[in-house]
């Protein structure tokens, strides 16, 4: 109420500043300093949203990588794999599929989806949902190294501590992914919630066979981050992957592997680009941007799997030997 109160408080006034400087100008429209002066102002009044709408605008942040999840063709469980081969990807994900055919074995292998392609692609958006930078809290600064005696990562505080943020349940998410077959599936996927920064609505759209695409919607007044997921393609066979775990081509028919789009897209609120609050967020989407492409991206989880085997092989470590 007092705001609306101040809101129109402020209109009268400048209504009626505006009025005088006109009534001003026109009784004095002979003088030509009294009609720079005008200008002048009119250029500085339609300038400083100019400037604000045009040269302070954050650019989007935009991440594109593929996804992919290998498991057995007939049981849709992910296979007996080496260490070597799955220890760059998101564990939660390899275990999820288990805990599925124990809670809801009618999903997992449902008439509509005999080979598994929608199966993983609810799989890739709770594995999203539940991937560590949201899980870890309302954070931007994230730290990521690889070291001889593993992978360290932490996260450290960004936004303001002291604000509120917002936290989903696990009972809250569910109910946003209805119509998920992982919804309820939590082995493996072990977070309490998401912690989104205060204010920030999160709307989801899960992929079917009338909707193929997967969308995650993070909105608030200074940002929008929009998480979309395509099926890309699926293949019978482990690919390349059968040489480094070394079974032949004929077991390799046995396994699939399905592969999808991740599309990351953040725009920025032009009303608030020079808010003192702008860069922390832009912090936070472009960290969120970057954490998921650490733990899905395809690419990089094979580069670094070949690296990790090529060195293995070098040094002569073998799977026994462990790390």
């Amino acid at each position: 109420m007092k705001l609306a109160v101040l809101v129109i408080s402020l209109g009268v006034v400048i209504v009626a500043a505006a009025s005088f400087v006109l009534w001003l100008a026109w009784n004095n429209r002979a003088s030509d300093r009294v009609i720079t002066a005008i200008i002048a102002t009119v250029i500085a009044f339609i300038g400083l949203p100019v400037a604000v709408l045009v040269l302070s605008v954050a650019p989007p942040v935009t991440t594109v990588f593929p996804a992919a999840f290998i498991y057995e063709a007939q049981s849709k469980i992910f296979p007996d794999l080496s260490w070597s081969i799955t220890n760059r990807r998101f564990l939660p994900s390899l275990l999820a599929p288990r805990e599925l055919q124990q809670r809801h074995p009618e999903l997992l292998n449902s008439d509509d989806d005999e080979f598994g392609i929608q199966l993983y692609h609810h799989l890739l958006q709770k594995s999203l949902i539940d991937s560590p930078f949201l899980t870890s809290g309302r954070r931007t600064q994230r730290l990521h190294f690889e070291l001889p005696t593993g992978r360290w990562t932490s996260f450290s505080p960004g936004l303001d501590p002291t604000e509120s943020s917002r936290m989903l349940s696990r009972e809250e998410i569910e109910r946003l992914l209805r119509g998920n077959k992982f919804a309820d599936v939590w082995e493996g996927l072990l977070s309490k919630g998401i912690v989104l920064p205060a204010g920030t609505r999160i709307d989801v759209t899960v992929p079917s066979a009338r909707v193929a695409e997967g969308k995650i919607l993070l909105r608030n007044k200074f940002c929008t981050v929009s998480i979309e997921t395509q099926n890309h393609f699926w293949e019978r066979s482990l690919g390349t992957y059968r040489f480094l775990a070394g079974i032949s081509l004929e077991d390799s028919h046995k396994l699939a592997t399905a592969t999808y789009t991740v599309r990351v897209t953040a725009n920025f609120n032009r009303w608030r680009a020079g808010h003192p609050d702008m860069p922390k967020y832009r912090g936070w989407a472009n960290d969120l941007a970057e954490s998921l492409r650490e733990h899905f991206d395809v690419q990089g989880i094979w580069q670094r799997t070949k690296d990790d085997f090529i060195l293995r092989k070098q040094l002569g470590i073998t799977e026994q030997d462990g790390i």
